[in-house]
């Protein structure tokens, strides 16, 4: 379960990103809407971010294998590939996070492997983890700058706390959907659902994409119901799924 959890984390802000951009371009277009125009689109940034982010992991991976001495210079290289590759990945107009994720399982992977040196291995993994940490940390204190330009609406708290009943219930129906296309074995029983469904945390990734919309009204509220629902997620799912865990696996 706890692979599970891991693992749809890393896949969750890559699709998620593909899959806000597709809705987004559909609210916005000014021509009829044609259902085959979403599913190209969907499927050029989902495919090609996969196809991207293989062949930028198979580079990084030999490239960082010929140089396991020099732990610095590997850490240096990882470092391009994500930063020129998310690049060249804007350019191509696939998703450039789908490309990171799976660049990152493929490299991240080969650090395991027998050839590979425990200085190495902490190099790569202590420069990335700080790096994780500082990059939430400053995108949380500007996602704070940006509610406090905000003004208060009853109605807009409304939306958010009917949107939290919203995700959950939606959570659980997919985790449940899930469970069709798994193993017996793999199946989550109706106990491991429910851990599932409130492990489900949301972060800064849901916030930067409401501010990335047009500016108006409507972005205030998404914005505004976002936060509601991020918050909710921190607070109360973060801080009780010990105990909805210790209480459902005894």
């Amino acid at each position: 379960m706890e692979i599970k959890i891991v693992g749809e984390s890393l896949f969750n802000d890559g699709v998620g990103i593909v899959v806000f951009l597709s809705v987004l371009s559909l609210a916005t277009m000014t021509k009829e809407f044609e259902l085959s125009h979403i599913a190209l689109e969907f499927g050029k940034e989902a495919g090609g971010g996969l196809l991207m982010g293989y062949v930028l992991g198979q580079f990084g991976k030999r490239c960082i294998k010929s140089l396991d001495r020099e732990a610095v210079i590997a850490v240096h290289i990882s470092l391009a590939i994500v930063m020129g590759g998310y690049v060249l990945s804007n350019i191509l107009h696939v998703s450039g996070a789908i490309a990171m994720v799976i660049a990152g399982l493929i490299i991240g992977n080969n650090l395991h492997s027998k050839g590979i040196s425990e200085n190495l291995r902490n190099h790569m993994n202590i420069f990335w983890k700080v790096l994780d940490e500082i990059f939430n940390a400053v995108l949380f204190v500007l996602i704070g700058i940006v509610i406090i330009t905000l003004e208060f609406n009853v109605y807009h708290l409304l939306l958010g706390i009917i949107s939290i009943v919203l995700v959950l219930i939606a959570r659980y129906i997919t985790v449940r959907f899930s469970n069709l296309f798994l193993k017996e074995v793999h199946k989550a029983n109706r106990n491991e659902s429910f851990i599932l469904t409130w492990a489900g945390l949301r972060g800064g990734i849901s916030i930067a994409l409401a501010l990335s919309l047009p500016s108006g009204d409507v972005k205030d509220l998404v914005l505004y119901a976002t936060y509601v629902v991020v918050v909710f997620s921190i607070i109360a799912q973060g801080l009780t799924i010990e105990k909805l865990v210790s209480k459902l696996l005894k």
